[in-house]
């Protein structure tokens, strides 16, 4: 049995947990497809990112490895950021924290 990672996300003030093993290797386009279904973001385009916990760098999750390396790198905690395509927001639509 893997490490279980509790997802802690946040839409608006309403917050929601799921988890993932960290040994499931999971797929960058199932994790997409994932939040795209918990924002009904079916027709809309978006950018996933996440906060680096050593340095505060922004930094994509766009294919498999960046998800792989974002999960590995979550000590305690990963924030996801997710963003509409083409805009740049001072403030992100949503924001996952990783526990």
């Amino acid at each position: 049995m893997g490490i279980v990672f509790d997802r802690l996300h946040m839409f608006d003030a309403e917050f929601r947990r799921f988890s993932v093993e960290r040994n499931s290797q999971p797929k960058f386009e199932d994790f997409r497809d994932l939040i795209e279904r918990l924002h009904n973001l079916k027709d809309i385009s978006f950018l996933v990112s996440y906060i680096d916990p050593s340095d505060q760098d922004l930094l994509p999750i766009n294919n498999d490895d960046n998800l792989r390396r974002a999960l590995i790198n979550a000590k305690p905690l990963l924030r996801i950021i997710i963003q509409r395509k083409g805009i740049v927001l001072h403030l992100p639509l949503w924001i996952y924290t990783f526990v």
